[in-house]
């Protein structure tokens, strides 16, 4: 955890398929179609949540944000929205 003692803690999600589109959309597909690119991340998502040292999870205090049909100023707002209550 990056801040352990922070007052408001946020855990960024999102589904597989629109995560794989945001690569697309980033440039960093390679010309892997949208398919090889939900397999790969699917396959990192399991290593990173199952590794023995620091495995990517959400603390047990953070509020879970899935971002897969929010823009990016919705999840900013929604961020400060949480920010604003401490």
């Amino acid at each position: 955890m990056v801040f352990p003692d922070s007052p408001v803690k946020v855990f960024l999600t999102a589904d597989a398929v629109t995560r794989a589109r945001r690569r697309a959309g980033d440039g960093e597909a390679e010309g892997k179609t949208l398919e090889a690119l939900i397999a790969e991340m699917a396959q990192r998502d399991a290593a990173d949540s199952s590794r023995e040292i620091s495995p990517l999870k959400a603390a047990a205090d953070a509020l879970t944000i899935d971002t897969s049909r929010l823009s990016v100023a919705e999840v900013v707002a929604q961020v400060l929205d949480l920010v604003g209550r401490v």
